[in-house]
């Protein structure tokens, strides 16, 4: 992450968001590396295939408040920073990035959704439902209009609901 923030601020010169898009009419190869190491890095934080390895171990082994703060809060606010980043400051990049984040998504979705049915303990269950999650999340990003934006809010939010009351039953 921290390199793909010093490739942007290398091309840029700034690390304000709304600027960022200004010097994108010709966007030069460490721009695009730049970017393409933020989508890197995010698609790790929020557990998005094939960045999601780390998640079913961690989720397993940590008590139950801190797997649903980072099946939660934590996974919220990357998305957020999501849409802040690929609408604001690389959304006239959409057509560099879009592709890649629709493999991504695939990926997320399949990976999440099959491996979770042959999980014999309910954390890693958790865990890989929270990477299909991911998937379903990655749409919007994908999509990135007002719509995918607000939906993705809303479903974020559901699904923290639903996440923490479901691990605080699954803890008594």
């Amino acid at each position: 992450m921290l390199m793909g923030i010093a490739l942007i601020y290398g091309t840029t010169g700034t690390f304000s968001t709304t600027q960022i898009h200004l010097p994108v009419a010709a966007p030069s190869p460490l721009m695009i590396a730049g970017m393409m190491l933020l989508l890197f890095s995010m698609s790790f934080k929020v557990s998005a295939a094939p960045f999601h390895f780390w998640t079913p171990d961690v989720y397993d082994g940590a008590p139950t408040v801190f797997t649903s703060f980072m099946a939660t809060i934590v996974k919220a606010a990357v998305f957020i920073a999501f849409i802040r980043l690929f609408d604001e400051s690389f959304g006239l990049l959409q057509s560099k990035w879009q592709l890649l984040v629709g493999i991504i998504t695939v990926a997320t979705l399949f990976i999440g959704n099959i491996t979770a049915v042959f999980q014999q303990s309910v954390k890693r269950m958790l865990a890989y439902s929270s990477i299909a999650q991911a998937g379903f999340m990655m749409l919007a990003i994908y999509a990135m209009n007002t719509d995918a934006k607000e939906g993705l809010l809303l479903y974020t939010a559901a699904y923290s609901f639903a996440t923490i009351a479901y691990l605080q039953c699954l803890s008594k």
